[in-house]
């Protein structure tokens, strides 16, 4: 157009070199760079990187020169990546992992005029310049760089040394910026080889813009602390030393990425970000607890390469640490796309979310384009998520080229986009998927590895007839290479003498850690297969690797697995307009009983009202994370407070030898199934927190949790002149939120107690802070009889679980143990204290009450027997006539009785005393008959006073430990029963006996003040009042008539309370999301009270308030059924409905419309 003039006033070069002259300025005297005990401002290092630039100019080094470094990320690294450019120079950074062979053809290839080497690979480079020597090459000047803060030990004659050549410089050197941003700013090698090294040439413009690209795509603000454990020599860092400069961060360096240093420098430099491969997120999660250290906060970290598997993911997320994947090639400058998560996923069915999460994304804001293309054609092959095509950039943060290799430039920039070499395939969103490798790299610790280059050294043994290379998955390394290899007629050699011979030809991580002898696959004319991926299926079975060029059509595993046919519903508003409009998708999937389901995404009116709404979820136990995931299914966007520094609740503070009470098939997920590879139908605490924490990685909850943050305080505040105890309705309306009502929740640093507090307004609070934990009851003793007089130690089970297992047995080893109580954990101690000493250090087990111990598979029986048609033979709240005749008529002991559980019975009726009905009454006396058989009750006075039914019905649960009366036979677990006990010096005195029982460590295995623990959290002594002195249970077991927008989840016991408590999630979720509203808190308090009395009925004196009824498990979930709106009968057929047991899997679908 006319009038514009370009000028220097309106167009400048890009350059990084920009980040650090304005950094200077703005953040002159924060800390640039910190290593060890040496740090620098911002103003310093700008003025080190101009000495060395003035340096570089003064030997010589003229624009457009390479300047190489071999070293690692140490501050001088850091300070070549301005310093360099600065000169005008070209940055070459070496892999610190080559050999002297591969360093001297880089150096060669590039024309490096001087190289920068650390002390530690002075041999290597030595050996470099030797190797240049003999073939006559021009050699570079070599400058040491010694250890930062220290002169070099020794200077070699011809070596210069890097602070003296900085001391040099002069401060008013003219910096030789870029005349053109189009100039080279680096040169990256990708994988060199002896015969075609490529090198990657990057510019400042594209530096300049990547970098930016890279803040973003890492989250940073202004002035973050980021950890360099990506190599700086990879991609230049992935442009994040220029990145940091740009913000103003601190640059913490460290020479070699060990957990100890890591976790080191994160606690003392307060670090924000980090980067790293695969690798080192494997070395963090298996780092040893001496090395770990707590988190200041929370740590973004990028990684690249292969998505991390989920139990990495979880670990990190477990130890403070939020992971983001990236996807990118040296020639896009690293990282060049992001799978960036969009919220309405999470409607998707679980495996449709994890296909989404294998996704590679979309470009970041650095690239202008990202396509699958045909490479033949180059048309964008559709956007199907089938049709297979090459992966191809454009943009600005795409490589110059390869130097002096035209060609190879050409090929990859063929058709006017840069050709990656990896195949994948474009999902209807946009978004892509990687599908395979057309370059067959091996990608080990984040290193490049040509399979080719491998295969050549083999080929050229003398036994070797035939030779192919493959990535095989490691834990660790994520591909290792892989020898496949055929031997020639009449020769030997094996494994052994294969690896090491690639070891004295190859770089060590080149080398194959594996080598199969077989026959490799051939063509139907008998050549050797040449397509990877035919050659990859063919022998995946030899060493169980992962077929990588597979891809199942989700519709036909859908026909196969007979799964429903499955609606996407979204409701959709046409703006300036109240008019509802469909859109439908059907995947159509089989048949499930001649229905379909259909889900329902609500508007994106809706939608955004509920992520407007603060929800807060207190607790990342087992009810905090079906909170947090049922909500989140609802379009929430719930933050989780955990007060301690990982998720899982009890099952993170265990003892050794804990199991599941209940079979896993009544203690699971709905919708996530226990893996295969537990086999076992009690699994044990490892095995349950791997279960718990694979949940959490799978539904994505681990990014809204917040770790180490303790509720201390919760205060509800009404703005205007309300009076809260005088609603008719729950919350004055009896729906979820309030316009007028909040909580302020109070929150504090677990791990810092003189930290300042944080205070967050939330609209809905769900107490998921449990019953079992923190509080512990310790009894009352007259005044010097209690532990203060005993000379021994005296701790509560809570406190023996949180040790690590070796240090709880070092503690109980060879000593007197006495354990009080007669509940699961003072049984499981007992007998592991027994196991642990045997009989010359007996363990004592001090009780009250005797309770019916069981086997494992007895209870498990017992659980199995609960099905509908039992149910009817029990009295029910709110029952009608005709359900209150079939309890009568199947109840075959009744005789006539004043009152009953339910004031609607009338003529009223009353059971026996054992309250049973006539087929289950035989099996429980049955099965009494058989536990006094089976086990010496009688011998040691063990028979229970009560009948177990009485104890089941009030969720009393207690499975016998393996070899329990075996020990007590043998001696080394005596058992006193006593009423009373008081403490003297040496030990314990028991009413029943005059001689102390001397012991060393007493064990309160008496559980827990769950009460007064939940009464605490409550700022107002209206609402502690309401807690304490309520008669009856909650609403649905979650909700307090009295108390406004608030729930409460697995506070009550259950025979299975993975399962029950799931249930109330999902009812809550519902009603959060407005599908239904609560009954008036009169109705609410007559049905809690209904319910009491129907429990105190069966259980007797036994009774507990915080027991979901034991006997009426698939009643209960009726009546969730039914104010959510869904049928209740989950079974296919009527007998399957009268007799089959209600399990999780019967309630997958429940919020799936049929």
């Amino acid at each position: 157009m006319e009038g514009m003039v370009k000028c220097s006033a309106n167009y400048v070069p890009l350059t990084p070199i920009s980040f650090l002259e304005r950094s200077a300025i703005v953040y002159r005297d924060r800390v640039s760079v910190a290593y060890g005990d040496i740090k620098y401002t911002w103003k310093e290092t700008h003025e080190r990187c101009v000495r060395l630039a003035s340096a570089l100019a003064h030997l010589g080094i003229s624009p457009g020169d390479v300047v190489a470094a071999l070293a690692p990320n140490i501050p001088a690294m850091y300070e070549l990546h301005f310093g360099v450019p600065m000169a005008g120079a070209v940055l070459c950074t070496l892999n610190v992992r080559h050999d002297s062979s591969m360093v001297s053809v880089l150096l060669k290839h590039s024309e490096a005029k001087l190289v920068f080497v650390d002390y530690q690979f002075l041999p290597i480079a030595r050996g470099a310049l030797e190797i240049l020597s003999e073939r006559k090459t021009k050699l570079p000047l070599l400058v040491l760089i010694p250890e930062c803060g220290q002169p070099a030990a020794i200077s070699p004659p011809g070596i210069l040394e890097y602070e003296s050549l900085l001391e040099k410089g002069k401060l008013d050197f003219e910096v030789r910026r870029p005349k053109d941003e189009w100039d080279p700013i680096s040169l990256n090698y990708t994988s060199g080889t002896t015969s075609s090294p490529k090198g990657v040439i990057y510019s400042h413009r594209g530096a300049y813009l990547n970098s930016f690209a890279s803040v973003l795509l890492n989250d940073m603000s202004s002035m973050p602390v980021y950890l360099w454990c990506v190599p700086m020599f990879h991609c230049n860092g992935w442009c994040l030393t220029w990145a940091v400069a740009a913000q103003g961060g601190t640059n913490v360096c460290q020479r070699n990425v060990t957990t100890k240093d890591i976790f080191e420098n994160i606690a003392r430099h307060k670090v924000t970000h980090m980067s790293g491969a695969p690798t080192v997120l494997n070395m963090i999660i298996n780092a040893s607890a001496s090395e770990k250290r707590p988190l200041p906060g929370k740590v973004a970290v990028m990684t690249g390469g292969a998505p991390p598997p989920s139990h990495v993911l979880f670990k990190m997320e477990e130890l403070g640490f939020h992971v983001t994947h990236s996807y990118g090639l040296t020639e896009t400058y690293g990282p060049g796309t992001v799978c960036s998560w969009n919220p309405e996923w999470a409607f998707l069915t679980p495996e449709g979310q994890a296909k989404i999460k294998a996704r590679q994304g979309v470009q970041h804001l650095g690239l202008e384009e990202l396509d699958i293309k045909d490479p033949a054609t180059m048309k964008s092959v559709p956007a199907d998520a089938k049709t297979m095509g090459e992966v191809m950039f454009r943009g600005n943060t795409v490589m110059n080229g390869y130097l002096k290799n035209l060609e190879a430039t050409k090929d990859a920039f063929n058709g006017g986009w840069f050709r990656s070499g990896d195949l994948g395939v474009k999902h209807p969103d946009g978004y892509i998927e990687l599908k395979d490798r057309s370059k067959d790299i091996i990608i080990s610790g984040g290193e490049n590895i040509s399979s080719i280059e491998v295969e050549s050294v083999l080929f050229s043994h003398p036994a070797v007839l035939e030779a192919a290379i493959v990535g095989r998955p490691d834990d660790f390394w994520g591909e290792t290479p892989c020898a496949f290899v055929k031997l020639k007629d009449g020769c030997n050699a094996n494994a052994e003498e294969l690896i090491k011979f690639c070891r004295d030809h190859l770089p060590h991580y080149m080398t194959p850690r594996t080598v199969v002898f077989q026959e490799l696959p051939k063509t139907s004319t008998g050549k050797q297969e040449r397509e990877r991926k035919t050659f990859l299926s063919e022998l995946d079975a030899s060493i169980g690797l992962v077929n990588r060029s597979s891809d199942k059509n989700l519709l036909e595993t859908g026909k196969s697995l007979k799964r429903p046919v499955i609606v996407l519903r979204c409701h959709c508003w046409e703006p300036g307009t109240e008019k509802k409009k469909d859109a439908t998708w059907t995947w159509k999937a089989g048949s499930f009983g001649g229905g379909s389901i259909v889900i329902e995404i609500p508007s994106c009116r809706s939608w955004n009202q509920k992520m407007e709404k603060r929800v807060a979820v207190i607790g990342a136990g087992i009810s905090g994370l079906l909170a947090c995931k049922s909500i989140m299914e609802k379009g929430f966007n719930p933050i989780v407070f955990e007060a301690r520094s990982g998720i899982g609740g009890v099952w993170s503070r265990t003892i050794e030898s804990t199991k599941l009470q209940t079979p896993k098939s009544f203690y699971q997920f709905s919708d996530f199934a226990w893996p295969p590879s537990v086999t076992e139908t009690f699994p044990d605490d490892k095995q349950v927190m791997e279960y718990i924490k694979a949940y959490a990685i799978h539904f994505n909850i681990l990014p809204r949790i917040r770790f180490n943050c303790k509720v201390t305080c919760m205060d509800y505040v009404i703005h205007g002149n309300e009076d809260f105890p005088s609603w008719d309705l729950w919350g004055g309306t009896g729906w979820p939120f309030s316009p007028t009502g909040r909580w302020n929740v109070t929150v504090q640093d677990a791990r810092d107690p003189t930290a300042p507090v944080e205070v967050y307004q939330l609209d809905f609070v769900i107490l998921c802070i449990g019953k079992y934990s923190d509080l512990p009851n310790i009894p009352d003793f007259p005044l010097n009889r209690g532990p203060e007089v005993f000379n021994g130690k005296v701790l509560h089970s809570m406190d023996y679980a949180a040790m690590a297992n070796d240090c709880a047995a070092d503690l109980v080893a060879n000593k007197r143990v006495t354990i009080i109580g007669f509940q699961k954990s003072a049984l499981d101690i007992a007998a592991a204290v027994a196991n642990r000493n045997g009989v010359d250090h007996p363990c004592t087990l001090i009780f009250r009450t005797v309770h019916w111990i069981v086997p494992d598979y007895f209870l498990a029986l017992t659980l199995k027997s609960l099905n509908r048609f039992t149910e009817f033979m029990v009295h029910k709240p709110g029952q009608g006539f005709f359900i209150w005749l079939l309890a009568v008529l199947l109840s075959p002991l009744v005789t006539s009785h004043s009152a009953s559980c339910d004031s609607c019975m009338q003529p009223v009726i009353q059971l026996t005393p054992y309250n049973v009905w006539f087929q289950l009454w035989i099996v429980i006396k049955l099965g009494e008959a058989y536990l006094k058989r089976k086990q010496p009750l009688k011998k040691y006075n063990m028979v229970p006073e009560h009948g177990f039914l009485e104890q089941i019905s009030s969720c009393m649960f207690t499975v016998l430990p393996a070899n329990f009366y075996d020990k007590v036979q043998e001696g080394s677990l005596v058992l006193k029963k006593s009423q009373r006990f008081n403490f003297c010096k040496n030990g314990l005195v028991i009413d029943s006996e005059e001689t102390p029982i001397a012991t060393d460590i007493v064990i309160f295995a008496t559980g827990y003040k769950s009460d007064e623990k939940l009464k605490n959290i409550f700022k107002s002594s209206y609402f502690q009042k309401c807690i304490t002195e309520s008669l009856a249970p909650f609403y649905r077991e979650c909700i307090h008539p009295q108390i406004p927008q608030l729930a409460i989840l697995g506070f009550a016991d259950s025979p299975a309370i993975l399962y029950t408590t799931e249930m109330r999630s999902k009812w809550l979720a519902h009603f959060l999301a407005g599908k239904f509203k609560l009954p008036t808190i009169r109705e609410m308090e007559d049905d809690v009270k209904k319910w009491e009395k129907c429990m105190k009925y069966y259980a007797n004196e036994r009774y507990k308030r915080s027991c979901i009824s034991a006997l009426l498990p698939i009643y209960c979930n009726d009546q969730i059924c039914k104010d959510m709106g869904f049928n209740p009968r989950r079974k296919k057929w009527l007998l399957a409905e009268l007799f089959a047991p209600y399990c999780p899997d019967d309630y997958k679908y429940l919020c799936w419309q049929m």
